[in-house]
């Protein structure tokens, strides 16, 4: 019976070996698409090891997707409020509590338009216009500065604190500092900051913030892959503590459960040290020859891509499916026969396939 228990978990130990060929092939294509980052990067000039620089990058273009989403909340430009924002933080202003402000001051110019009584008569208060000529809302920013002005002339107290919460709700209080400087101290002060290079286009941060939800997406997938990895391990693992367990009841059995033990060690150090062997200089070094060629595998073996709702490798639904891909020797994609493609040859992009 020890012998058998023994089996039960060299068993396992293959299927966990198994498992690891299985994870390699996506964990090389991972590999080839780092290398081409760095291949990039490299030919940029860019030390991308140094800490330094990769947290300046990060922070930055967090700050642009901020600034973007923060733009289309509050209906005020990007450029502005990123000149705006280091001038509220020296007010003491909290960048959340400056965002709620100004998103309260548009619901109140709106609130004020369309009828609300308190609302028109807090603008009225301090006879600041919220509309244009034509009676369409004024910019947001330009009856803030508006407001500045007027506030600095009021003197501090309670009716003051009132007016601020009317016009720019639970924030308003915490905006009095910035508000007091004044329409002329704001856009002095907005000067200099344009002056230390500080201000962010509308483009920058929009493309910021393309990135920043691409790399959540990126995140997701590397989810994807744990979640894979769990799946193709798994099945092994309980035969083999399946095993133990049974071994330990047999009784006498201890030299064999040590030595599954041992084996499987021995396998995931061996899967280990594959994983590291695909490095982008060896997965470029494996691509270097090869070509991706779509519509020449047959169904269950192509390489990677198969359209909506698959995994990658092995998982094209039918023969010649357009979308997916196999690695050919450069060069002879376009000589490889395909029923499936309008050339009658494999294809360098996916494509539709034509009735068989």
């Amino acid at each position: 019976m020890a012998n058998n228990r023994a089996q039960i978990l060299i068993t396992a130990v293959n299927q966990t070996q198994a498992a690891f060929n299985a994870v390699k092939g996506g964990l090389s294509g991972l590999a080839s698409a780092a290398q081409s980052v760095n291949g990039v990067l490299g030919n940029l000039g860019l030390a991308v090891t140094a800490a330094g620089m990769v947290a300046l990058v990060k922070s930055s273009i967090e700050a642009g997707d901020e600034l973007s989403k923060m733009s289309q909340r509050v209906g005020i430009s990007v450029e502005t409020l990123s000149l705006w924002n280091p001038l509220a933080k020296q007010a003491g202003l909290s960048g959340e509590a400056f965002e709620k402000g100004l998103r309260k001051l548009s619901t109140t110019m709106v609130d004020a338009a369309t009828g609300g009584e308190d609302a028109a008569h807090s603008f009225k208060a301090v006879g600041v216009e919220f509309k244009n000529q034509d009676g369409t809302l004024r910019a947001t920013d330009a009856v803030l500065l508006d407001l500045a002005e007027r506030f600095k002339a009021m003197p501090a107290g309670a009716d003051k604190t009132a007016l601020a919460m009317q016009l720019f709700g639970k924030a308003g209080a915490d905006m009095i500092p910035f508000l007091n400087q004044g329409k002329d101290g704001i856009n002095e002060l907005t000067e200099e900051m344009r002056a230390l290079g500080i201000e962010m286009s509308g483009e920058s941060a929009a493309q910021a913030e393309v990135f920043n939800d691409a790399l959540d997406k990126v995140h997701l997938t590397t989810t994807s892959i744990g979640n894979q990895v769990m799946t193709a391990f798994l099945p092994a693992l309980n035969d083999m503590a399946l095993g133990m367990v049974e071994s330990a009841k047999e009784g006498g059995t201890l030299r064999a459960i040590l030595d599954g033990v041992v084996l499987v060690l021995k396998t995931l150090a061996l899967g280990a040290a594959m994983t590291v062997a695909a490095t982008p200089a060896a997965a470029q070094d494996k691509m270097a020859d090869k070509e991706k060629c779509f519509g020449v595998a047959l169904k269950g073996k192509n390489d990677c891509k198969a359209g909506a709702g698959t995994t990658c490798a092995g998982t094209s639904k039918v023969d010649y499916q357009g979308n997916a891909w196999s690695l050919v020797p450069k060069g002879s994609c376009e000589k490889t026969a395909s029923p499936s493609s309008p050339t009658g040859h494999g294809q360098l992009a996916e494509f539709k396939e034509k009735k068989v």
